[in-house]
């Protein structure tokens, strides 16, 4: 083989993975979804602390940027506190940016909402959707280069003594003795009891077409596996645990 079609066979493999992965303006992989979330955590303080476990209190300083070339449409009021962001329902913790890469977690924690999709609010939600441009009641529009930002508040629980009936997470003994810990955030950014079926996207895709020519919009959710992941966020929970 020639080097012409060796470098044929490469501009064609390169443009390949940028189809599959998503071109972007940084260069960053992770914005395959078009958007990078980051965050820096403040002051850990202590909630409770027993003879069986103890929890943490971490307020995070939460970035979404729009790191595409288009603007990006983000489903909003739909979090916990009802303060119109994201729904970030699950935390993971690791002891390393590199067990991070390799997925082996110290901690894990998820919490998602109910199904309530039959409710009169998810029907009226879908009513004030289906138009034709992204109404600024429930859609948080970000342009290419801006960010999105907020602070939320994680709490960290752990039991004292490793537990049987927690599989994913080790015990404070454990989790106190790491030299640096690491949290991910995980988000769901399209609710899926805006769907009339659990797992589908049949409604989110009919929108995400009706704006394609004005921005993107964001469809990853808990239902169909798919969430947005923050970048490692240090956190410092030794510290908070020894000023007690």
């Amino acid at each position: 083989m020639n080097k012409v079609k060796i470098v044929i066979i490469q501009i064609a493999v390169f443009c390949f993975a940028r189809h599959l992965f998503g071109e972007t303006v940084n260069g960053n992989s992770q914005c395959a979804k078009h958007v990078i979330v980051t965050g820096t955590a403040q002051k850990a303080q202590i909630l409770r602390d027993n003879q069986n476990s103890i929890s943490f209190k971490v307020p995070v300083d939460i970035s979404f940027k729009n790191c595409s070339e288009d603007p990006i449409f983000i489903f909003q009021d739909q979090d916990p506190e009802g303060r119109g962001y994201p729904w970030g329902g699950g935390s993971t913790i690791y002891d390393s940016k590199e067990s991070v890469e390799q997925n082996k977690s110290l901690c894990r924690w998820d919490a998602w909402p109910s199904n309530s999709r039959g409710s009169e609010t998810w029907q009226e939600i879908r009513d004030v959707l289906d138009t034709t441009d992204p109404p600024n009641e429930y859609i948080r529009v970000i342009k290419p280069g801006e960010s999105w930002d907020y602070e939320i508040n994680v709490t960290l629980s752990f039991e004292k003594q490793q537990s049987s009936l927690n599989f994913y997470c080790k015990p404070w003994d454990t989790i106190k003795e790491a030299d640096e810990l690491w949290l991910q955030k995980r988000f769901m950014v399209w609710p899926f009891n805006i769907e009339q079926q659990y797992g589908s996207l049949e409604y989110g895709l009919l929108l995400q077409n009706k704006w394609k020519e004005k921005g993107h919009l964001i469809l990853d959710n808990y239902a169909i596996g798919n969430l947005i992941v923050s970048e490692p966020i240090r956190i410092n929970l030794r510290e908070a645990a020894n000023q007690q």
